[in-house]
């Protein structure tokens, strides 16, 4: 990533985040990583909002018990889901990063969900119900 584009990435954490300077530079070291070995962040989003990224990011509890391969580049040493959620996490406030325009963030501004159809039925569920919730529709 480029200096300047990082320290903005952190400088939003920090402002409208109000995350802890230990999580900011892990997130900004995150998503340096990323960048690394998936291309550069601002292409993703600039192609597709990153959702082809994020949904490479996404790593099923399922897919940990079938010993599935992950979808990324990024080499994990160590526990595969957790990983990934950790870079998917970075990722998304990325995407928010990117979203973002001087206004206070909504509720509703969050990055585009990965299709459904490679996650399990019981995470599809899961999503769902999520999804009922935030946008107000509970059963």
């Amino acid at each position: 990533m480029k200096r300047e584009t990082l320290e903005q990435f952190e400088s939003y954490l920090r402002s409208v985040r109000g995350l802890s300077e230990g999580t900011i530079r892990s997130r900004a070291a995150n998503c340096d990583r990323l960048a690394h070995y998936e291309g550069d962040l601002d292409a993703h989003f600039d192609n597709d909002r990153m959702e082809g990224l994020l949904a490479r990011l996404t790593y099923s509890t399922d897919d940990q018990r079938r010993g599935a391969p992950q979808r990324h580049r990024v080499p994990i040493n160590g526990n595969m889901r957790n990983g990934t959620a950790t870079l998917k996490s970075a990722a998304t406030l990325y995407w928010e990063f990117r979203q973002h325009d001087g206004r206070p963030l909504r509720p509703h501004d969050r990055p585009p969900r990965p299709t459904l159809a490679r996650q399990s039925p019981r995470d599809q569920r899961t999503r769902a119900s999520a999804d009922q919730v935030v946008s107000g529709v509970v059963a």
